[in-house]
């Protein structure tokens, strides 16, 4: 459902973000429904349980691509930090290589 527009909510010290839908109802009369997209900056509870490596869980402040590119580099050094078997060495570098191929290609494109 398309959304009208973007609410800030403060509570406490957070501000939260909602997605507001204005519906027409009946005799002219409006009514909105807000759905909840998440905290502006980062989620703390959620933050906590990857806090070991590193990632920190962005709100919805951000769009996608900048959170994904964001959360990749915050996972590769986590990766350069810890020790990997032959097995998930081998599966790392494949997936890289694989990504970093298709980096190149889109890059080729343009």
């Amino acid at each position: 459902m398309p959304y009208n527009y973007v609410r800030r909510m403060k509570v406490s010290n957070r501000v939260y973000l909602y997605a507001v839908h204005v519906l027409k109802l009946k005799k002219g009369k409006k009514k909105k429904r807000l759905c909840y997209l998440g905290p502006e900056e980062e989620y703390n509870h959620g933050s906590l349980f990857h806090e070991s490596i590193g990632l920190k869980l962005e709100g919805g402040a951000k769009e996608n691509k900048e959170k994904a590119i964001s959360y990749l580099f915050s996972i590769l050094e986590y990766l350069k930090s810890v020790k990997l078997d032959d097995e998930e060495r081998k599966s790392v570098i494949e997936a890289v290589e694989s990504y970093a191929r298709e980096l190149k290609k889109q890059r080729a494109v343009r």
